[in-house]
């Protein structure tokens, strides 16, 4: 026996298979992904203005120390995803002083370190 599910899959993908099913879900399909990249820039701002203030910090943490090299750079590529998402002023601070942490030890960081720290909230970092 067929599941019924199923044959009423089938009966709605072969409704919008046919010209006017497409002339009636092309529309909403577009406008969905035009909702949804407007949605992405409005994230990926946020990002940008995040890591940016994490970036300052760490830049006025490091002082006249001499400038990042690409072996400092890939260390902390890994890091970078989990800063961006982070909004909280003290919590900012906390990841560039991770960032820093990662670039001048001979070791570098854990990458649970990271994973840990974008889990806390501020007042659990306290």
């Amino acid at each position: 026996m067929v599941d019924s599910n199923l044959m009423a899959g089938a009966t709605i993908v072969t409704a919008l298979l046919t010209e006017a099913g497409k002339k009636l879900v092309t529309p909403v399909a577009e406008q969905l992904g035009l909702a949804l990249g407007d949605l992405a820039g409005i994230y990926r701002y946020y990002q940008n203005e995040n890591l940016g203030k994490v970036f300052t910090k760490w830049a006025e943490a490091r002082g006249e120390k001499p400038p990042l090299t690409q072996d400092d750079i890939r260390k902390v590529l890994p890091l970078l995803r989990l800063a961006a998402d982070q909004s909280d002023d003290d919590l900012q601070a906390r990841w560039a002083a991770l960032l820093e942490h990662t670039v001048t030890s001979e070791t570098g960081s854990l990458p649970s370190f990271g994973q840990t720290l974008s889990q806390l909230t501020a007042e659990e970092a306290k």
